[in-house]
C-alpha cells in the first residue's frame, strides 16, 4: 500500500478529473485536488486534501505560484493536469 504518498491533480474542476481521483484513490494513492471554482468533486470522498487555487485563465501568474505552494508545503509523488489551459 502506497499510504502517505499523494498524487496532484490539478484543476480538479473538470468533469474528467473525477474518474482519474477515484482510480488513483482505489490503488492506495492519496489524492491532492487543486480547485480554481468549487465544484462538485471538492465533495468527493476520493480527495484527501483541497486547495483553492487562483483561475488559470484570469491571474497566471498567482495560478503558478499557488501551485508551486502546494508542490512545497506536500511533495506529491506525481501531477496529474486535465483539461487544457492555453
Amino acid at each position: 500500500m502506497n499510504n502517505g504518498k499523494y498524487v496532484l491533480v490539478i484543476p480538479a474542476n473538470f468533469r474528467k478529473a473525477y474518474p482519474i481521483l477515484k482510480s488513483i484513490y482505489k490503488i492506495g494513492f492519496k489524492n491532492i485536488a487543486a480547485f480554481y471554482k468549487w465544484r462538485s468533486p471538492v465533495f468527493s470522498r476520493y480527495v484527501n486534501k483541497r486547495y483553492f487555487i487562483a483561475d488559470p485563465y484570469l491571474n497566471e501568474r498567482r495560478y503558478i505560484v499557488d501551485v508551486t505552494s502546494i508542490i512545497n508545503r506536500d511533495h506529491p509523488i506525481m501531477i496529474i493536469p486535465v483539461g487544457f489551459i492555453r
